[in-house]
């Protein structure tokens, strides 16, 4: 069929209805089609409108809702300069901004939780409408609420009379290892918003689906609204075929896991390179993982300075057939470790995670590439005293960072002084002294130094031929290759 009213019946539509409270949790059996996300999103915050009289929405900081100009508010990332704020969308701290301020998981849901009470009691908690969650933020890094959080929030909600919505648009139908994200995490909402993974994608659907009483009052009162494509049979059908899908070849079961498998692979990492993983966090296969940024420079054209550690990953998986999303989220300034730059894990088939060259063995091999990831120097300069040539090493990033936890051990002449106070302007780095030599000044003579920062790494050091003063060579060396171990 190739188009039917939103407001007529159809078996299709009824099928689908059935099929979907057959996954859903069981209290929620009211759907409202629509075409996607964002207008489902809105219609999840008209219905509540219509029910409690309310207006105001509340939502996380860094969260995303969708894309109109009615949901762009609503999302936490801010609106476009020639956008239109809506005044009644208010946001509060999310549990990743608990996480940046404290450095730990452990009590970020009880500070997040104490910052929607905070948020609830300046505007006055009966004002609200509804309180706008995911399970798992997808745009924040693949956040996830933890079960305290969820209670605490049920418990708000119900104190005051807000509805409870879930935008399960990314986490929905099978992402986080269960059906549905707020199942994972413990969350009961009064209703669920659904699009993409309703149809695999392959035709645009969305709905908010509802508890039994906000269904049973919409019904009784009526709830004209929708778009043209709403409900499109050829939806309902291509949704139909996903469930089914999902349940003959247990997909969900997969997910969870493929999830387990491949968090522990990342959690393994983590613990090999801390220095360069800060955090590895989500469920299923919505998992993110956090790298430190080398320094508050950033990347060339401007970029965050993670960026740098990000794209041999990025490229190395885009190589391997493997799509990754990075995410830099907004700040007032460049932080220590990377805010939210966090590879997006999805759609992965088994041969991607499970072979050992496969998604981990990418990542590992990027992260074993050296502190960066990045063309390194080495910078030798000889200065001669009495005879002897004494050569302060220092290992520097492309753009002039100074590495500040390396370990230079230097062969081919080159003799180790016993680390005492390190040259200026150095940290942790050695200082070596060599024999006096003599460089020809048409023959370039190449030797090979250690650089072993935890992983093992060689560089080459090229000796270029002096030139004017000879009491200063001035040397450099960029990565020849890493030694991956393990």
């Amino acid at each position: 069929m190739s188009w039917l009213s939103p407001s007529e019946f159809a078996e299709v539509r009824l099928a689908l209805t059935e099929d979907l409270q057959s996954v859903m949790p069981r209290h929620l059996t009211t759907p409202f089609y629509g075409i996607g996300g964002s207008d489902s999103i809105e219609a999840a915050i008209r219905a509540a409108w219509k029910v409690t009289g309310r207006r105001n929405v509340l939502t996380f900081a860094n969260s995303y809702h969708g894309d109109t100009i009615t949901v762009e508010s609503v999302s936490g990332s801010g609106v476009v300069a020639y956008g239109d704020v809506r005044r009644w969308a208010l946001h509060t701290p999310d549990p990743y901004d608990a996480f940046q301020s404290s450095g730990e998981w452990t009590h970020a849901g009880e500070r997040t939780l104490e910052g929607i009470r905070t948020t609830l009691r300046r505007h006055g908690p009966r004002s609200f409408a509804c309180v706008l969650v995911e399970p798992v933020m997808g745009v924040a890094g693949a956040v996830p609420l933890s079960r305290d959080l969820s209670k605490g929030l049920r418990e708000l909600c119900d104190r005051y009379g807000i509805k409870l919505v879930a935008d399960e648009v990314i986490t929905g139908f099978g992402r986080t290892g269960a059906w549905f994200g707020s199942t994972t995490v413990g969350l009961e909402p009064d209703a669920i918003v659904v699009a993409k993974g309703m149809t695999g994608g392959y035709a645009p659907l969305g709905a908010a689906v509802f508890e039994r009483s906000w269904g049973a009052s919409l019904r009784k009162t009526g709830f004209p609204h929708g778009l043209t494509f709403g409900a499109h049979p050829l939806g309902c059908a291509a949704a139909r075929e996903t469930i089914r899908i999902l349940r003959q070849e247990r997909l969900v079961e997969r997910c969870k896991a493929l999830g387990a498998y491949l968090r522990r692979r990342l959690e393994a990492l983590w613990q090999a390179r801390p220095d360069v993983v800060r955090d590895v966090r989500g469920h299923g296969l919505l998992l993110a993982m956090e790298l430190r940024a080398p320094s508050r420079r950033p990347a060339r054209g401007g970029l965050h300075p993670a960026w740098r550690r990000v794209e041999p990953i990025w490229s190395g998986l885009r190589d391997e057939g493997i799509r990754v999303t990075t995410i830099v989220l907004k700040s007032h300034r460049w932080p220590s470790a990377a805010r939210g730059v966090a590879p997006d894990v999805a759609d992965l088939g088994s041969g991607a995670v499970e072979g050992q060259e496969g998604f981990v063995g990418s990542i590992q091999g990027a992260l074993l590439q050296g502190r960066e990831g990045e063309v390194t120097r080495v910078v030798d300069r000889d200065r001669r005293r009495g005879g002897q040539v004494h050569r302060p090493l220092e290992v520097v990033s492309e753009e002039g960072d100074r590495l500040e936890a390396a370990s230079v051990d230097v062969a081919g002449g080159f003799e180790e002084i016993p680390p005492g106070e390190p040259p200026r302007g150095l940290q942790r780095v050695h200082d070596f002294v060599g024999k006096d030599r003599r460089h020809s000044h048409t023959q370039e003579t190449f030797e090979e130094i250690g650089l072993e920062p935890e992983g093992g790494l060689r560089v080459g050091l090229l000796h270029e031929p002096l030139h004017g003063d000879a009491s200063v060579d001035h040397r450099e060396a960029h990565i020849a290759s890493p030694e991956c171990a393990g």
